[in-house]
């Protein structure tokens, strides 16, 4: 029996205008293939209302659903003071996802350190876009993905989370043209042979995988293989071969603009009915060039794709315009809005450097010195201040207090008059937690000085490994009255790993080494003694997102028998806190140190209390007296393997009436 089919239904959907001036517009709906014709009874144009509250509203969503109490008590000796005794509280790594599609070979390269310092330092999760089909390096039956496979490796080791995309795109051209030209059989037995590949060399590597991307666009696969769910199956067949990854549906105006809203819904629970391994759905929000975001209207869409019950992410944020301080507030408008919906699990931008976005006016960061444009630094504010939790509070206050902090994984130091001697780590979910401290219930009294590196869940590592004589400085002066220097170089060039130098003049010995930004920034790699053209210089090192030049800085003195040795040692090992120590003799005195690092952040190199050695820190806390040393101390706060200090001391002794210099 044939004839036609009668029935209705509503179709909705909503726009932004953009901010231009027009005459005319005309609205595109996009229905099933020809021959099958509609009927259309009505058609209605409404104006929707902005809501005003938004900010408000959004702001109170924010804080009750991202955020959990965190219960403290602390326990101590009645030998200490509370007034000594201080608890901070620091939020180190969201739970919730920001990140940005990356390019996975610049993570491995050495010239795009910058770059690398970005992505680690601003997100948590990432998208390793170089896994499509189309951007196999290799041939048909040896495939190649090793840029994207080594640099998945080396943000996992960073502690990034991955998503991958994408495995397939059954949209007509975004699949080599060699399997395009395939009929189905053989077409099915080609994807089915890739999805082995590709599960084969990710397996337990990914977070996420972008399966099929933009489904709702193309049904390529589907109309050669003749199985209208065909994609099911192969979700179904990429869960078989590797059952960690969540699996995401992927797509395109369906919340930065609401032209497939609604399909994408009904789309959303075909798949999650299917029982194929659908976890969650993959919203790209490409804002058309010169798009406010519309708070009220993004809300009713992901109200509305939260009726399917699975994980929103939203997966390409971009949007573009030329003055970087109303992009911000643009930024601001989008990632607020999505912050605060409770189905939205994550934010990923794709990209964020000016180099390298389909727009360079989308960018949050610019240039080749990687600068932090307004709108990356309105990002910057979002996650590090305004969505972050860091809290200091004196046990004078009370032993017992609640912090109401943003969920992720925390640090939690106890200092004592300003040195601390507990540090721990704890994760906050969407369960309060409890946390006793303890270990300065105790009955002893502490020394003057207190080693902040006593950690409950890392042991120190201190090693004296490559120790080495860099080179020697004698004077050549007659005279017995010390006379010193001071040794300025020119400004380096702006950007990671620049460099100066400092030398000194005729008689001198350099007995210091040090440097200083034009501007008193602190991006800077640190600064070393080191042999350049023959002679003994003060090396100053820039460093990623400085934004002026670098000076090195020598102290150079010259009196009767001066000798100075300069030794270096290092690299530290590859943990958190650990040390590396560079000796000086018997008969010599530390009188200047210096360290440098692959990370920009670093407090900088300092004497010991007593003169006989040199300390160099990592950002956070400071080290006590050590004798006869310079110790170079990875940071408390990095992760284990991300950043190793290199120390150098400058050892000098001075014979004169038949004694050593004394310090």
């Amino acid at each position: 029996m044939s004839g036609p089919l009668m029935g209705g239904f509503p179709l909705n959907g909503n726009f932004t205008a953009p901010l231009r001036n027009m005459s005319r517009a005309y609205i595109h709906f996009q229905g099933p293939v020809p021959g099958i014709d509609f009927l259309i009874d009505d058609t209605t144009l409404v104006e929707v209302d902005e809501d005003v509250n938004w900010k408000a509203e959004a702001d109170a969503r924010i804080q009750k659903i991202r955020k959990n109490i965190i219960h403290v008590n602390v326990t101590r000796s009645s030998s200490f003071n509370p007034a000594d005794i201080e608890i901070k509280i620091d939020l180190k790594r969201h739970l919730f996802g920001f990140g940005s599609m990356v390019k996975e070979a610049w993570m491995t390269n050495d010239d795009y350190k910058g770059y690398q310092n970005f992505v680690y330092k601003m997100f948590n999760w990432v998208t390793a876009a170089s896994f499509k089909w189309k951007y196999n390096r290799g041939t048909r039956d040896k495939p190649d993905y090793k840029y994207a496979t080594d640099g998945v490796k080396v943000l996992k080791q960073h502690g990034m989370k991955v998503r991958g995309h994408n495995m397939f795109w059954g949209v007509p051209g975004h699949s080599p043209s060699w399997v395009e030209a395939l009929n189905g059989t053989m077409l099915k037995a080609t994807i089915e042979k890739r999805l082995k590949y590709m599960t084969g060399i990710t397996k337990g590597q990914l977070n996420h995988w972008d399966v099929n991307n933009e489904l709702l666009h193309g049904q390529l696969y589907e109309e050669k293989i003749g199985d209208p769910h065909y994609s099911e199956k192969i979700y179904d067949m990429v869960h078989k071969a590797d059952p960690f990854p969540t699996l995401f549906l992927n797509d395109y105006d369906v919340v930065a603009v609401g032209g497939v809203t609604d399909a994408y819904v009904q789309q959303a629970k075909a798949f999650k009915n299917a029982n194929v391994g659908l976890g969650g759905m993959g919203l790209q929000s490409h804002f058309k060039p010169y798009t406010r975001p519309d708070p009220t209207l993004l809300k009713t869409r992901l109200d509305k794709l939260a009726t399917v019950g699975l994980p929103l992410w939203i997966t390409e944020l971009d949007l573009v315009h030329h003055d970087d301080t109303v992009r911000a507030d643009w930024y601001d408008m989008a990632l607020r809005t999505y912050f605060s919906h409770p189905a939205v699990d994550g934010i990923i931008f794709w990209g964020f450097w000016d180099h390298d976005m389909s727009s360079p006016l989308s960018s949050l960061v610019s240039g080749y010195n990687y600068f932090l444009n307004a709108a990356g630094q309105r990002y910057l504010d979002l996650i590090k201040k305004e969505w972050s939790t860091h809290v200091a509070r004196k046990l004078s206050e009370g032993s017992s207090f609640t912090v109401n902090g943003f969920h992720g994984d925390y640090d939690i130091v106890v200092n004592y008059k300003g040195k601390p001697i507990m540090y721990q780590e704890f994760h906050l979910g969407k369960q309060m937690q409890r946390l006793t401290c303890s270990s300065v219930a105790m009955d002893v009294t502490l020394p003057t000085t207190v080693d902040p590196f006593v950690h409950i869940t890392h042991p120190v590592q201190v090693s004296h490994n490559n120790e080495h004589v860099i080179g020697h400085m004698s004077s050549g002066a007659h005279n017995t009255d010390i006379q010193c220097a001071t040794r300025w170089s020119g400004f380096s060039q702006v950007g990671d790993d620049k460099m100066s130098y400092a030398f000194c003049q005729g008689d001198e010995v350099m007995t210091g080494c040090s440097s200083y930004h034009k501007n008193g920034e602190w991006y800077r790699d640190g600064d070393q003694f080191l042999m350049h053209n023959g002679r003994m210089s003060c090396k100053a090192v820039n460093g990623f997102r400085s934004t002026s030049g670098l000076q090195a800085v020598a102290r150079c003195c010259k009196t009767k028998n001066l000798k100075c040795t300069y030794r270096g040692s290092g690299p530290s090992a590859k943990s958190v806190d650990a040390r590396v120590e560079t000796t000086c003799l018997h008969n010599e005195v530390a009188t200047g140190c210096s360290a440098w690092t692959w990370d920009s952040e670093m407090f900088g190199a300092f004497p010991s209390l007593n003169n006989k050695g040199c300390v160099a820190s990592n950002e956070g806390t400071t080290v006590g007296s050590q004798p006869e040393w310079c110790t170079a101390v990875n940071g408390q706060d990095k992760v284990a393997g991300e950043e190793r200090r290199i120390g150098c001391a400058t050892c000098c002794s001075l014979e004169a009436q038949g004694g050593p210099i004394i310090g």
